[in-house]
């Protein structure tokens, strides 16, 4: 498991910009206004030296463990369902979202089990593993939960709200209960992004399906 850490430290070479977000005017497709976005450095050197041994092993676990999710129907038989269409905004993507219902709705974070995987549709129909995704209820904890050394960005609004005919005063109170709130952490171990393994948003990730029908 070592060799694969070294092997995505060697070949996933980024510049040294600290990539910051907070309370950046755009969220998951568009369909929450507001969601704050924790401090993400964008050198992965600088990230994997800042990360204590224990962190590493669970980034390492995490690699070793969603690997077989490369292969698109061991992730939909292990549970990992269609959840929304591509998510993009313009300054990157993240891919079509697969959620592992079952585990979603607690506050165990498990390294091993990501709650969300990240994939991007190809031009022949294939669902390209880019990265995972831990999701965490914000209603759930008392402060954004923390996984391989790094803050979760949120509190957010739950991606299934659509906000786009609501009022301002509408969208306020949504906001005040943590209930329709959550935190999520993006890894991008499958999918280099320039701008930082942990950042949000990836400007690699585009959807290539050119109206080519995907699977649900």
């Amino acid at each position: 498991m070592k060799k694969t850490v070294k092997t995505l430290m060697a070949s996933l070479a980024a510049s040294a910009v600290i990539f910051t977000g907070t309370n950046a005017a755009f969220a998951h497709e568009d369909f929450s206004p507001v969601y704050v976005e924790a401090p993400k450095e964008s050198s992965y050197s600088k990230i994997f030296k800042a990360m204590s041994k224990e962190d590493m092993r669970d980034l390492n676990a995490a690699i070793s463990a969603t690997a077989k999710y490369k292969d698109f129907s061991v992730a939909v038989d292990a549970g990992y369902k269609f959840d929304g269409p591509f998510a993009a905004i313009p300054v990157g993507g993240m891919g079509i979202h697969r959620t592992n219902f079952d585990i979603s709705n607690d506050a165990i974070l498990d390294p091993r089990q990501p709650e969300n995987l990240l994939y991007e549709p190809q031009k022949d129909g294939r669902m390209k593993l880019v990265g995972i995704e831990y999701h965490v209820k914000a209603d759930l904890v008392d402060e954004a939960p923390t996984l391989f050394g790094q803050t979760f960005d949120g509190p957010m609004l739950n991606h299934h709200i659509d906000t786009s005919n609501m009022t301002e005063e509408q969208i306020h109170e949504l906001t005040h209960d943590r209930k329709n709130m959550h935190y999520d952490l993006h890894v991008w171990i499958w999918e280099h992004n320039p701008n930082g393994l942990f950042t949000m948003w990836n400007p690699n990730i585009s959807d290539k399906s050119n109206g080519t029908v995907l699977p649900q």
